[in-house]
């Protein structure tokens, strides 16, 4: 099977979600798409070129432009959002799709292509790994936790707790 598997600019889980598509790659193709700050964040925590050695393809926002073709290129039979942030959730939630990430969701749920997200923000209070590797807590604001249950609501999207139901969701 063919995978677009998206990157946001959030590191929430983002060394988990890294491992569990090492494993995903050996059985099934997987292509990424990074977001500017997705990229930032994959360097940041220092994940970027494990990420270049076992994807097919890695495309990067700054080179495809916003209105990406891969979104309707129907080379892909899932796309997976993980980690997704807080404001690429809320555009997907509203329907707004002005980055390359977005105009993926957008356009693989037109098509009633699933889209799997995994967002950043579930939850009162997170606890996550910043990139020197200290654990910190995070507060998620209501506005972020309701956007959460409006994707949950969504047609074509599945909205996902934690990396390890990434391969059960495919």
């Amino acid at each position: 099977m063919k995978i677009l598997w998206c990157v946001s600019g959030a590191g929430h889980y983002l060394e988990e979600i890294v491992k569990e598509f090492e494993i995903i790659s050996r059985e099934h193709e997987v292509s990424a798409v990074t977001s500017l700050a997705g990229e930032e964040v994959l360097k940041a925590y220092g994940l970027f070129e494990r990420v270049l050695g076992f994807c097919c393809e890695v495309f990067f926002e700054k080179n495809l432009g916003y209105s990406t073709p891969l979104s309707g290129s129907g080379k892909f039979k899932v796309a997976v959002v993980a980690p997704a942030t807080a404001n690429t959730c809320a555009k997907a939630a509203l329907g707004i799709s002005d980055s390359a990430l977005t105009n993926i969701i957008a356009q693989f749920t037109k098509r009633r292509i699933n889209v799997i997200i995994l967002p950043s923000d579930q939850g009162k209070e997170v606890e996550t790994k910043i990139p020197s590797g200290r654990k910190i807590k995070v507060y998620c604001r209501k506005i972020d936790l309701k956007n959460v249950e409006k994707l949950r609501k969504s047609d074509y999207i599945t909205v996902i707790s934690n990396p390890r139901q990434i391969r059960k969701s495919l």
